[in-house]
């Protein structure tokens, strides 16, 4: 059976033998990430492949072309799919705040007993939109950042139970989406990863949800290696609830969903918000305090640098002349 290593730029490494998928997995690090290559060790690539049909057929599922957030309902469960699979899904400024006014809507509405949030195409979510962060100066990225964090509070701070169903990689701000989440259920081509660091960037806001799921070793593990962890993985350290086969992931999160729906909404509301309160620190003070800190780097030159290196497809150059890993 053909075995494939799935990459958050929504393409995958296939192989018929673990020597061959090894090969495939570290060639296109090389050409297509080459601030991770050598960083992800052969045993944690090998762990994030899944066995697939040899000539998978598309899913020709997705929600309708040029509709950024498709909105859906199945009796109280109400479903935030993101669809912008050729950016890879990519949190843009308008993505965010489409997906903030939508959780404003629904948290409005006491028919909603669970929201699910998803995805189209293979990749869960790749990060904020970089496109938009290159050449930005401390007021755009600013902007960005604070967006963000609203984002992240909307779903804190709603009534109802919220389950991320997470297909793919989840990068960076997508790791950080299903962090904030109440609950995560992945499939066995989800992969996780906080590669600040790597990138010229401090991933702060991301670790404020993150850190406080997977405990500060682990976190440090993510953020600065930079590599991804397996499903597998992100179960064993409380990143997500379950995993289960591709084919039965949307139904798996919906029941997730409607289990952490069937109490009272008033005591679901209020066991949520103690649930939250019952955490380490202030989160909100943690926000503000990454918020600053990341505005303040992402306009220096190793984040321009990083960004730039990125959207190039080549090794970024560091101050002093040294080039990334």
């Amino acid at each position: 059976m053909t075995k494939a290593i799935y990459c958050d730029c929504g393409l995958i490494c296939r192989g018929d033998s673990d020597e061959e998928l090894l090969r495939a997995a570290e060639e296109h690090l090389r050409r297509e990430h080459p601030a991770l290559a050598g960083r992800v060790r052969g045993d944690d690539l090998l762990a994030m492949a899944v066995e697939v049909a040899p000539d998978p057929v598309e899913d020709d599922a997705s929600p309708s072309a040029g509709v950024p957030l498709a909105v859906g309902r199945d009796g109280p469960i109400a479903s935030l799919v993101m669809n912008r699979p050729a950016s890879r899904n990519a949190l843009s400024l308008d993505l965010m705040r489409t997906l903030r006014r939508e959780l404003d809507a629904i948290g409005a509405d006491p028919s909603v007993r669970a929201v699910v949030i998803g995805s189209a195409g293979p990749v869960f979510c790749s990060g904020h939109d970089l496109r938009e962060l290159h050449g930005a100066d401390e007021d755009a990225a600013r902007t960005i950042f604070q967006a963000d964090t609203a984002l992240m509070r909307a779903i804190r701070e709603l009534p109802q139970p919220v389950v991320a169903r997470v297909q793919g990689p989840a990068t960076a701000a997508g790791c950080h989406l299903v962090a904030a989440c109440d609950l995560a259920v992945a499939s066995p081509q989800a992969t996780f990863a906080v590669p600040g660091p790597v990138m010229g960037l401090v991933g702060a806001t991301a670790m404020v949800e993150v850190a406080r799921l997977i405990g500060r070793r682990r976190a440090g593990q993510m953020l600065l290696s930079g590599a991804p962890v397996s499903a597998s993985t992100a179960l064993d350290w409380g990143l997500v609830n379950a995993v289960v086969p591709a084919q039965e992931l949307a139904t798996a999160a919906r029941a997730i969903a409607s289990g952490a729906a069937s109490g009272a909404p008033g005591a679901t509301a209020l066991a949520k918000r103690g649930l939250h309160g019952s955490l380490e620190g202030p989160i909100d003070d943690a926000y503000e305090r990454a918020v600053e800190l990341t505005v303040r780097t992402i306009t220096g030159d190793e984040a321009q640098e990083g960004i730039g290196a990125f959207l190039a497809r080549r090794r970024p150059t560091w101050r002093g002349g040294g080039t990334g890993p």
